[in-house]
């Protein structure tokens, strides 16, 4: 009874019956692809997440950029009165074949020197004092100066003066306290420091081995 109702309803109105069945099918059309389309997308994102990240270990380990970037600080004269002035030279040198990027440099003169006003300079170039401070130690965080991109190959040389308030009778003996640190080496690196061995001369150096003397072990005598 219920299946000849059915069929005489659709048969009545052909063009509605046509209507809705092809909209049935869209819908389950249209709701198979975005099931499929979000399956496919989390399988392939999954991939891509757990996919091995190939690095070339010989190269970041034989020639980091930290081993060709260095900072050398000097002071003149060594010696100083009360009331002389001195020289500060900063010299950053980009000795790799990769420019450094945002470079910054940071220093404060040690006691008893104290900063001379509008005396720093950037290649021979004058600089302004942000707010009065020196512009490698700038406002209450002391924030140095952005040297922006070095490029390869390069040296940027960063001057300015100090004045002793008091007598000084070796300033490299008060300490030199300038830093330098960039994207690639965001922990600050001081000056002058001592240059890292690379994995060549890590490898030409001997390895430190033990004597016969010092191997032998002693017979225990007991008492």
């Amino acid at each position: 009874m219920i299946s000849r109702y059915v069929w005489r309803d659709l048969v009545r109105n052909p063009r509605r019956s046509l209507s809705a069945l092809a909209g049935i099918v869209l819908g389950v059309g249209l709701f198979s692809a975005v099931l499929f389309f979000i399956d496919g997308s989390s399988a392939s994102m999954t991939a891509r997440a757990v996919a091995p990240l190939p690095l070339d270990m010989q190269r970041v380990l034989s020639d980091p950029l930290g081993n060709q970037v260095r900072l050398t600080e000097r002071i003149t004269p060594d010696r100083l009165e009360a009331g002389e002035t001195g020289h500060v030279q900063l010299e950053l040198s980009n000795r790799s074949a990769r420019p450094a990027n945002e470079v910054v440099i940071r220093d404060v003169p040690p006691e008893p020197l104290q900063y001379v006003h509008e005396s720093t300079t950037v290649d021979g170039s004058r600089i302004p004092d942000p707010g009065g401070d020196s512009p490698l130690s700038q406002g209450e965080a002391e924030l140095g100066l952005n040297l922006g991109t070095v490029p390869a190959t390069t040296t940027v040389r960063v001057a300015y003066d100090v004045r002793a308030t008091a007598a000084v009778e070796s300033v490299s003996a008060l300490g030199l306290g300038a830093t330098f640190s960039s994207r690639e080496i965001p922990t600050p690196a001081p000056a002058n420091a001592s240059e890292p061995l690379s994995l060549a001369a890590r490898r030409e150096r001997p390895s430190p081995r033990l004597s016969s003397r010092h191997t032998k072990l002693e017979p225990f005598q007991w008492t």
